[in-house]
């Protein structure tokens, strides 16, 4: 986990794209873009969108004749806007005072601030309280971009828990454990739905990796369907393997050191797929180096 928290810190939850939206892009109307394709350009999930405007009233989107909302050029660098607020540690409600202009609102001086939230979430495992903690998790999901979600929230909650007494924190992380991988996946399947190009995620960390969950969802909504292999000890046998050749993309993951054999067998996948369609962890990055082709 920590050995992956500077690659997340460095991941902005919302992608530069080119301000002129209108011009002949997939998902184009006449008077803006769906709700899907300012996701894409956006890297804020349509369900984030959604939440923004019902619950904080930060983007009232026009809507066409069969009622799908479209976003405007000037409403998707508001979202983007919104973003750069995000990543500066103010709370998702505090941050149309902001936009406003009304002054109300001070942003904090650095970055990576915790979300609020990420207390109550650890007050609520440390009860036991599941109801509570799956709201708390979901609200934080549904509200946030995925990438400030972790490391604002869910990222030191882990860490929090790691200070615990061993038993406390034992259990505590358990619960967190479950309710997390259990969002998470829920999250990969609903993007799986309208992702076309497919992507096989392998993890080399024991079956139920957080890591690797934390890891795989900031891949999610960038087109991927993806394909997880989760507790994979012996990836030798997907070089020659015939499907293969069907995933456009490869992601391998590792939190921990993997054998010098797998190290070998992670730089010959990564030579069958092109640079940018091989994606590794930290880990795996730091000890292959060079030799990966992606």
């Amino acid at each position: 986990m920590v050995a992956d928290k500077q690659n997340l810190n460095k991941q902005t939850a919302c992608r530069d794209k080119p301000k002129n939206i209108v011009n002949g892009l997939d998902g184009q109307t006449g008077t803006g873009v769906i709700i899907r394709k300012a996701a894409e350009l956006t890297g804020v999930k349509p369900v984030t969108l959604r939440a923004w405007e019902r619950r904080y009233h930060l983007i009232t989107p026009e809507r066409n004749a069969k009622g799908h909302r479209l976003y405007s050029p000037a409403q998707i660098e508001t979202i983007r806007e919104i973003c750069r607020w995000l990543e500066r540690g103010v709370s998702i409600g505090k941050v149309k005072g902001l936009l406003s202009g009304s002054g109300k609102v001070t942003a904090p001086a650095q970055s990576n601030d915790t979300l609020a939230a990420a207390d109550d979430l650890l007050q609520a495992l440390a009860d036991l309280n599941s109801r509570r903690a799956e709201n708390i998790v979901n609200r934080i999901c549904r509200e946030y971009p995925p990438n400030i979600a972790i490391r604002q929230c869910f990222l030191p909650v882990i860490d929090a828990l790691g200070q615990w007494k061993r038993q406390q924190g034992s259990v505590a992380a358990a619960l967190l454990q479950f309710l997390l991988i259990s969002r998470l996946s829920a999250m990969i399947r609903s993007e799986n739905k309208s992702a076309s190009i497919p992507c096989l995620a392998i993890s080399l960390d024991p079956p139920g990796s957080l890591a690797a969950w934390l890891w795989l969802v900031s891949m999610a909504g960038q087109g991927l369907h993806i394909t997880l292999l989760d507790g994979v000890e012996h990836i030798s046998g997907l070089i020659d393997h015939a499907r293969l050749q069907t995933y456009e993309h490869l992601a391998v993951f590792a939190n921990r050191v993997p054998t010098k054999k797998q190290q070998q067998d992670i730089i010959k996948l990564s030579r069958l797929f092109d640079a940018d369609h091989f994606h590794a962890s930290t880990v795996i990055k730091t000890l292959c180096g060079a030799e990966l082709k992606g």
